[in-house]
This record gives structure tokens, C-alpha cells and sequence, in this order.
């Protein structure tokens, strides 16, 4: 697919280093310290270092920093994987990491398989587009009873708004009662998954696996064209916080 580049001011001031162009991690410190919280106990984004392992198309990595910066998060760094690989080692650093894809990851397999593994030492992991689809998505175990979704997303690309919700009391959902979003995959739900929220038309937005801290969003992070409406923001923040809970 191909996505286009749109300047937007950041939404929360951020101290950046220098883009790494060798595929090795860019360290973001997030200034802004607010909660993304509800009342009762919840976990905190204070608590979770974040990595987004993704592509820079689209509004890339500062777009996505921009908008989760607010919600208070320890440390949200970056890490291109179309130039780099993640080790065990470099997962470990942090407490959740969020994937999207675009173009194939330089090794697709090797990051799956890392990314389970840092399941299985107490990481958490969220699955967006189109980390599920077979044309340029992941691979390895982290694909195989670990994700809530198959492997089996298309690339729909039709603007879709907030349908179903199942569980409207789960974390995920606090303070999320409109999501908007073109850019999509649509993998149905694997052996394991549960189901959290739909798109109006079935397709499925939110899934957590039932037993692993890994969770499937059906939209993709990065696309800074107007067409993420809503509180698409609070959604993946949400998302972020409750796989990276201690």
C-alpha cells in the first residue's frame, strides 16, 4: 500500500535524539506526565517503557510518539523494522512493545520469534495492522498461540467507526466511545483469542489472547491523513498499558 506523508505538530513536546538510519533503537524521553487511567485499580503507563517497532511511512514514529506521549509513559523509544531486527536482549529492556507493518519486516520470522520469547519472560505485545497479513506481515511464534488473530488479514483499506463493544468494562475500553480509521487489516480470530470490540461492520477491532499479554488491533498506528478519528489515541494507549501491566 502506499501512504501519504502529512506534517502534523507533535501533541505533546517530546525530547527526541537523532533518527538512527542503521535499523538500531531511537530513544524518546515522553516530558508530559498525565494518566490514561479511570478510577479503580488499573494499570499505569508511568510504569511501562514502551519500544514501537514499526515502518516510517506515514507519519511514522514521531506521529505515534506524539500522540501517546500525554498519556505518561516512562519512556516510549523506536526501532525500524524494515532496517533492523530486535534481539531477545533489546525486547527485554522494555515492558510492552507495539508492532505495526507496511512493507515486510527485514526478517519477519525472526522478529515473531523474538517477540514470543519476550512474551514468554512477562513482556507484553500489541498487534496492529498489518502485522497480520500474509503479503508483508510478521512471522514466526508469535503468530502461533500467542496473537488473538490468525494470519489471514487482507488490507481493506475502507474507512470504518467503532461497532460492537463485548466487553465495554475491560481496561482497553475506559474512556474509548469513538474510534475511527481507514487504513485496516481484518484477521479473524484465532484459537485462544477473545473478543474486546468491533468495527460497524463485524470485522474486528480489539482481541486479547486469553492467556497471553498480547493484544490485536485492527488499525494502523502511523497514518497521519485525518483518517484515525476519535480516540484512537486513548485506544492504543489503553492497550499499551494493560499488556505492559506489572
Amino acid at each position: 500500500m502506499k501512504n501519504i506523508f502529512i506534517a502534523l505538530p507533535l501533541a505533546a513536546l517530546i525530547f527526541a535524539l537523532a533518527a538512527c538510519d542503521d535499523g538500531s533503537v531511537k530513544t524518546t524521553k515522553a516530558l508530559t506526565k498525565t494518566s490514561a487511567t479511570t478510577s479503580g485499580p488499573q494499570p499505569n503507563p508511568a510504569l511501562n517503557k514502551v519500544l514501537l517497532l514499526g515502518d516510517t511511512s506515514g507519519g511514522g514514529m514521531p506521529f505515534v510518539t506524539g500522540y501517546l506521549a500525554p498519556f505518561g509513559f516512562a519512556l516510549i523509544d523506536s526501532m525500524d523494522n524494515t532496517l533492523g531486527t530486535p534481539t531477545l536482549a533489546q525486547l527485554q529492556a522494555y515492558d510492552v512493545v507495539m508492532v505495526w507493518t507496511n512493507v515486510p519486516p527485514l526478517d519477519p520470522i525472526a522478529t515473531g520469534n523474538n517477540l514470543a520469547a519476550f512474551v514468554d519472560g512477562g513482556g507484553g505485545v500489541v498487534l496492529a495492522s498489518y502485522c497480520h497479513t500474509v503479503s508483508w506481515g510478521l512471522g514466526g511464534a508469535i503468530l502461533t498461540g500467542y496473537s488473538p488473530y490468525a494470519y489471514d488479514g487482507s488490507n481493506p483499506n475502507s474507512t470504518q467507526t467503532l461497532g460492537a463493544v463485548y466487553q465495554s468494562s475491560h481496561y482497553i475500553m475506559q474512556g474509548v466511545t469513538a474510534v475511527g480509521a481507514a487504513s485496516r487489516d481484518n484477521p479473524t480470530l484465532a484459537t485462544g483469542g477473545v473478543k474486546i470490540a468491533d468495527w460497524a461492520n463485524g470485522e474486528s477491532l480489539v482481541a486479547i489472547h486469553g492467556t497471553k499479554k498480547v493484544v490485536g488491533l485492527g488499525l494502523w498506528p502511523p497514518l497521519n491523513d485525518g483518517s484515525l478519528t476519535g480516540n484512537f489515541a486513548r485506544l492504543m494507549a489503553n492497550a499499551l498499558a494493560w499488556a505492559g501491566k506489572r
